[in-house]
C-alpha cells in the first residue's frame, strides 16, 4: 500500500498521523496506462496482423524498459511501506501462475497465439517481494542511499544479461555460452535459443531496480518526503494505480476481445 507518514511541519495534518502518498499511486497508474496501449498495440498488430499497429509497437518498444522500470521501483518503495510481505508477495505468485497457466493451455485452444507468459512482469514482483522480505532485516541496516545506487549500477551492468552479455565501463563482455544451455534458468535471465515468453522479465537485471525501491522506500516510511507527495495532481492515474494489479490481469483478455468484436464488425461493411 503506498502510505508513509507525513510529518512535515508545514502541513495542517497531525504529525505522526498516515497519510497515502499520492504521487506513488498516480506514478503506477501512468506506468500502467503506458503498459495496457503497448500490449494493445501489440495485440492488434502481432495477433490481427494489422501493420499500423505494428510499427507502433515497434516505435514505442525503445521506451518500454522505462516506465516498465518505474512500476518495479514503485512496487519496491510499496515494499518497504508494506506490513506483510509474505502475504503479498505469495498472493501474486498465485496470480502470476494462474497467468501462465492460462496463457500456455487456454489461450492456444481459442485460437490466441505467441501469448504464452513464463516470467512476466508479475513473477518478477512475486520473487523480488519474497526475497525483499527474507532480507529485510539485513536491507534495514544498510546505507538507503550507497544501496540505491550500487543496486542500480547493478541494474546498469546486467542489463544485457539476457542477451548474453554485461555492460562494462566502456565495453560490454560476452557472458559464457554455457550459461545459456539450461531451460531452467529463464527466471535469471539465462535462457536457451528456443526460449519465448511474451511478457518476460528476469531477475536478473529487475531484481535489483527492485531493491533500489526498497532502499528509496526508507525515506518514504520515515515520512522525508517534499509534502507534495502527498498530493492529488492527476486523479485519474490514482485510481488506476491503486487498481494496477486488476488492469494488468484483465487488461490482455478484454483488449484481446474488444479488438475481436472490431474486427469482426469492420468485417460486414
Amino acid at each position: 500500500m503506498a502510505e508513509g507518514i507525513n510529518e512535515n511541519k508545514n502541513s495542517a495534518a497531525v504529525p505522526n498521523v498516515k497519510r497515502r502518498i499520492e504521487l506513488l499511486d498516480e506514478l503506477r497508474g501512468a506506468a500502467v496506462f503506458c503498459m495496457v496501449f503497448y500490449h494493445g498495440f501489440f495485440i492488434v498488430g502481432y495477433n490481427f496482423k494489422i501493420d499500423f499497429f505494428k510499427d507502433l509497437f515497434d516505435f514505442f518498444t525503445p521506451v518500454q524498459p522505462f516506465f516498465a522500470s518505474l512500476f518495479i521501483f514503485i512496487c519496491g518503495i510499496s515494499s518497504r511501506l508494506s506490513r506483510n510481505n509474505i502475504f503479498r508477495g505469495l498472493r501474486l505468485a498465485a496470480v502470476a501462475a494462474a497467468i501462465s497457466g492460462f496463457t500456455v493451455l487456454i489461450c492456444p485452444l481459442v485460437g490466441i497465439e505467441d501469448a504464452d507468459i513464463l516470467f512476466g512482469i508479475l513473477h518478477l514482483l512475486a520473487l523480488s517481494i519474497l526475497i525483499f522480505a527474507a532480507a529485510q532485516p539485513v536491507i534495514e541496516t544498510l546505507n538507503p542511499i550507497g544501496g540505491a545506487f550500487v543496486c542500480l549500477l547493478l541494474f546498469a551492468v546486467l542489463y544485457g544479461v539476457r542477451d548474453g552479455y554485461i555492460y562494462l565501463p566502456f565495453k560490454s563482455v560476452s557472458l559464457p555460452e554455457s550459461l545459456y544451455s539450461h531451460y531452467y534458468l529463464f527466471p535469471f535471465g539465462f535462457h536457451t535459443a528456443d526460449f519465448y515468453s511474451a511478457d518476460y522479465f528476469p531477475l536478473l537485471p529487475y531484481l535489483f531496480m527492485f531493491l533500489a525501491g526498497c532502499f528509496a522506500g526508507y525515506y518514504f516510511k520515515a515520512g522525508n518526503i517534499p509534502y507534495v507527495f502527498y498530493n492529488r495532481h492527476v486523479p485519474f492515474f490514482g485510481r488506476l494505480g491503486r487498481i494496477s494489479l486488476l488492469v494488468y490481469v484483465l487488461h490482455w483478455p478484454v483488449l484481446y476481445l474488444l479488438t475481436l468484436i472490431a474486427v469482426k464488425i469492420s468485417e460486414r461493411f
